[in-house]
C-alpha cells in the first residue's frame, strides 16, 4: 500500500520537534546567582538614626532624626564625644525639659562637627555648647528660648555659624572665638547678662561677621569687647544692628566695618578702637552718638543722622572724610588732636545748644579742610587749642560761624560776593577769581 506524501512529511516534522525546540538548551538558569536579593539597611541609609534622648555619639559618622525628641530635666540631649560627626536634625527639634542642661554638648577636644537643619529650644543651659573644640559648623538651625546664662550657640575657634535664627535666648545669642565666621544670621531679643546678640571673644582673632541682623538685644548687637588688648579683630560686612539697649556695635582694635547700619539703639550706634569704618549709616541712636572711633582710625563715606549725642567722635590721629552728619543733639564732629577732617557735610547739629558746633576740635595739630557746615545751631567750627590748620571751609546760617582760639593757621575769613553772569575764566583758567587767598579761604554768610 502506498503512504500519501503529505502523511510522510507530517511524520518527519513531528520527529524533528524535540531537536528544534530544545537544541539550544534551557534559557532559565538551573542555580540562583550567588548575590543577595535584598540590600542591607546600612547600604540603603548609611547614616545612623537617633531614636531617643539622651543619646551619646561615640563614633565618627553621620547621624539623623526622624522625629522631634525631648528628654528628662536631668539629662543633656545629645552628647558628641567623637570627631568628624555630622548631625542632620532633618527639620525636627531637640527640646529641653527644664533644668540647667544642654541641647547639644560637644565634649572638649573633638573637632570637625556639623549640626544642621532643625531647632534646638527650651533648654535651661546652652542650646549648643562647643567650647574647647575647633571646626564646629552650625547651619540652618533655629535656637530659641534657651535660658542658660552662657548663651544659645557658643562655639570656639575656627567655628562657622551660617543662616541661623537665634531668638529669645539668655546670655549671648551667638558666641565664637578666633578665625570664625558668622554669616547670614538673625539674632533677636537676647536678654540677661551680657545680653549680646553676637559676641566675638579672644584678643587674637580674625573673625568675619557678614549679612547678619542683630535686633532688640539687652546688650550690644555685635560685641568684641575693647579691653587692654583691644578685643578681637576682623571684618563686619553688611550687618544691621537695631534697637539694642547698650548700643549697635562695640568692637575692639583692628576691625574693618563696611556697609553696615546701626539704628535706634540705646547708646552709640557704632563704637570701635583703632579701626576702619566705611559706607555705614548710624541714625536715631537715642542714648549716644552715631560713631565713636578710637585713635588711629578712619571713617569715610558714612552718615550719622538724628543721634542723641555727637554724630562722629574720633580720637587722636584719626581721619574723617566725606561723611554726612545731620540733626544731632550735640556736636556734629568732635575730634581731639592730629586728626584730618575733610570734605564733610554737617547740617543742623547742636540741638542741645551750649557750646556745640558742626565741627569741634579740642586739641592740636588737626587739619580741618574743605567742609560744608549748614544751619548748625550755635557754631559752625569751634577750635579750642592752638597749632591747627583750618582752610577752605564754608559755614552758613549758624549763630557764630567760626570760634577759633589763638595761634592757629586759618585761611582768610571772607564772605563770598554775589556775582553777576560769568563768561569765561581767569586765574589760570580754573576759577573766576584773581584772589590767591580764595584757594584757602574760609567762607561764611
Amino acid at each position: 500500500m502506498r503512504i500519501p506524501l503529505v502523511l510522510c512529511l507530517a511524520t518527519f516534522f513531528l520527529l524533528q520537534l524535540p531537536r528544534l525546540s530544545f537544541g539550544q538548551g534551557s534559557i532559565v538558569p538551573t542555580t540562583a546567582p550567588n548575590v543577595p536579593i535584598m540590600k542591607k539597611l546600612d547600604e540603603v541609609e548609611p547614616r545612623m538614626l537617633i531614636k531617643s534622648l539622651p543619646f551619646t555619639i561615640t563614633a565618627e559618622g553621620s547621624y539623623y532624626l526622624t522625629a522631634s525628641l525631648t528628654t528628662l530635666a536631668s539629662s543633656d540631649g545629645l552628647t558628641v564625644s567623637a570627631s568628624n560627626v555630622t548631625i542632620d536634625l532633618n527639620g525636627f527639634s531637640i527640646i529641653g525639659n527644664g533644668g540647667a542642661k544642654v541641647g547639644i554638648l560637644i565634649v572638649t577636644g573633638t573637632a570637625n562637627i556639623t549640626i544642621r537643619n532643625g531647632t534646638i529650644r527650651n533648654w535651661g543651659g546652652y542650646g549648643i555648647n562647643g567650647v574647647g573644640n575647633v571646626d564646629v559648623r552650625v547651619e540652618k538651625v533655629i535656637a530659641r528660648n534657651n535660658t542658660g546664662l552662657s548663651g544659645a550657640i557658643v562655639l570656639d575657634q575656627k567655628a562657622a555659624v551660617v543662616d541661623c535664627l537665634v531668638e529669645g535666648n539668655t546670655g549671648v545669642g551667638i558666641k565664637v572665638r578666633g578665625d570664625s565666621t558668622v554669616k547670614d544670621c538673625q539674632v533677636i531679643g537676647t536678654n540677661g547678662s551680657p545680653g549680646d546678640g553676637i559676641f566675638v571673644s579672644d584678643p587674637i582673632a580674625d573673625a568675619i561677621i557678614s549679612g547678619c541682623t542683630s535686633t532688640g538685644n539687652s546688650g550690644y548687637g555685635i560685641n568684641s569687647g575693647n579691653g587692654v588688648n583691644g578685643g578681637a579683630y576682623g571684618n563686619v560686612i553688611s550687618c544691621t544692628t537695631n534697637s539694642n539697649t547698650l548700643g549697635g556695635m562695640n568692637l575692639g582694635s583692628g576691625w574693618s566695618i563696611s556697609h553696615c547700619s546701626a539704628n535706634g539703639n540705646g547708646a552709640t550706634g557704632i563704637r570701635a578702637l583703632a579701626s576702619v569704618v566705611s559706607d555705614c549709616v548710624s541714625s536715631g541712636n537715642t542714648g549716644g552718638g552715631g560713631f565713636n572711633i578710637g585713635s588711629s582710625s578712619s571713617i569715610t563715606d558714612c552718615a550719622a543722622n538724628g543721634n542723641g549725642g555727637v554724630g562722629i567722635t574720633a580720637d587722636v590721629e584719626s581721619s574723617i572724610k566725606r561723611c554726612s552728619v545731620t540733626d544731632g543733639q550735640a556736636d556734629g564732629i568732635l575730634i581731639t588732636s592730629n586728626c584730618v577732617v575733610a570734605q564733610n557735610h554737617c547740617v543742623s547739629n547742636g540741638a542741645n545748644a551750649g557750646t556745640t558746633a558742626g565741627i569741634h576740635a579740642t586739641g592740636m595739630f588737626n587739619r580741618i579742610d574743605d567742609n560744608v557746615l549748614t544751619s548748625n545751631r550755635t557754631r559752625g567750627i569751634k577750635v579750642d587749642s592752638s597749632s591747627n590748620l583750618i582752610v577752605r571751609n564754608k559755614v552758613t546760617t549758624s549763630t557764630t560761624a567760626f570760634d577759633i582760639a589763638n595761634l592757629n593757621t586759618v585761611g582768610k575769613l571772607t564772605s563770598p560776593q554775589i556775582s553777576g553772569p560769568i563768561s569765561g575764566s581767569s586765574g589760570g583758567g580754573m576759577y573766576p577769581t584773581t584772589d590767591p587767598d580764595s584757594f584757602v579761604a574760609n567762607y561764611s554768610n
